[in-house]
């Protein structure tokens, strides 16, 4: 059942992320079957930590454009902790190497979305009549800084939901082999392989 809910959750945030940016119900559609029937996805569909992480990300994107996208304090302050609150279910999966990525992939995309739509969470329509983006002056400053603000608040919510998992993980993890000072092997020699063989598998790709 939560497998199930799990994909679920990867396809009802990835067709409300492609529809707020405007594209088609059947672009939406299309976009949620393939992120969820993916062949990533449907190659780890039994690995619990990979699903109930990864699942989240098309959700958390959403909530960061909306946290963009919002011109008032209070919106972006209750998009941030929902985003908070996402973020930190998904840290709750137990995979950290995907928490990794979705952390740059969220940074990134509130980089290019900020960049791409200076105007946007500004108040100020993006277009005149007459197809001239208008000129926000120093409301896009102030977007910069209230973007700032409420994505800190949001990885601050995000570690506070995730500290039952991380205080005892950062505990723990001087136990382990991949503490500091200790040699731990490579899964697959990738470097002492031949091109040939590497070129092999990126057209059939045999698994390690």
């Amino acid at each position: 059942v939560l497998m199930g809910l799990h994909m679920l959750l990867a396809f009802c945030g990835t067709w409300l992320l492609a529809r707020s940016h405007r594209i088609s119900r059947s672009g939406a559609w299309t976009a949620a079957l393939a992120f969820t029937f993916s062949a990533l996805m449907v190659r780890r569909v039994c690995e619990y930590h990979f699903v109930y992480t990864l699942n989240w990300l098309p959700l958390l994107l959403f909530m960061a454009k909306q946290l963009l996208d919002a011109s008032a304090w209070r919106g972006k302050l209750c998009w941030g902790i929902a985003g908070g609150l996402v973020f930190g279910m998904a840290t709750l999966g137990g995979f950290f190497q995907i928490v990794n990525y979705m952390g740059v992939a969220l940074a990134a995309y509130a980089l290019f979305y900020r960049l791409l739509h200076p105007c946007a969470g500004t108040g100020w329509r993006g277009m005149t009549d007459g197809g001239r983006r208008d000129a926000c002056g120093t409301d896009v400053l102030r977007a910069w800084g209230r973007d700032g603000v409420t994505l800190a608040l949001l990885a601050a919510v995000t570690l506070l939901v995730a500290a039952p998992l991380l205080l005892p993980a950062m505990e723990l993890a001087k136990y382990t082999g991949r503490q500091p000072g200790v040699a731990v092997p490579m899964y697959s020699d990738l470097y002492g392989r031949l091109w040939t063989g590497i070129a092999q598998d990126a057209v059939v790709y045999p698994g390690m």
